[in-house]
């Protein structure tokens, strides 16, 4: 029920929540307002907020552990489909997106062999933008690997097994 200002009077907020969702054959589409990156943002009650998402989710009896995020399997931001979210750490979200080619990782920038090579370079001195301009990448990658913050494992180009 709704008052002279239009507002909803029920403390209820299902129906205020199904007011702002579109059901699709698949996903349930937020139509309300938006957050960073077209998540849904929702009004339980008034002063309280919530990301929509994870409001229907923990609404429907699903925990969600601090720490964790809520991802969708269905890679649709707006959607509220408990159907398509499940519970997992922010690490396992980044490793669905890059496998999905959602996210470009700093390592995937570049392949094993130009890494290497850049650590080739580096080991004889050459300096980052340089090598950067020889490979075909940014020198932030080069300065990544030369301080370690990506491609740890892998090994020079001219290093040897023995």
């Amino acid at each position: 029920m709704r008052n002279a200002l239009g507002q909803f009077t029920t403390s209820d907020p299902w129906p205020r929540f199904w007011a702002k969702v579109k059901k699709t054959d698949s996903c349930w589409l937020w139509t309300a307002s938006t957050i960073r990156d077209g998540y849904g943002l929702f009004n339980p009650s008034p002063g309280k907020r919530a990301v929509a998402h994870r409001w229907i989710l923990e609404e429907t009896g699903t925990e969600i552990p601090a720490g964790h995020v809520v991802m969708h399997t269905c890679d649709t931001p707006a959607c509220v489909n408990p159907a398509h979210l499940k519970v997992g750490t922010q690490s396992e979200n980044i490793r669905d997106a890059v496998a999905k080619g959602r996210h470009v990782s700093a390592n995937a920038s570049i392949s094993a062999p130009q890494a290497a090579e850049i650590k080739s370079r580096l080991s004889r001195g050459e300096r980052p933008p340089r090598i950067a301009e020889a490979i075909g990448c940014s020198v932030n990658v080069v300065y990544g690997i030369r301080y370690g913050r990506t491609w740890k494992k892998v090994r020079p180009a001219d290093a040897s097994d023995a």
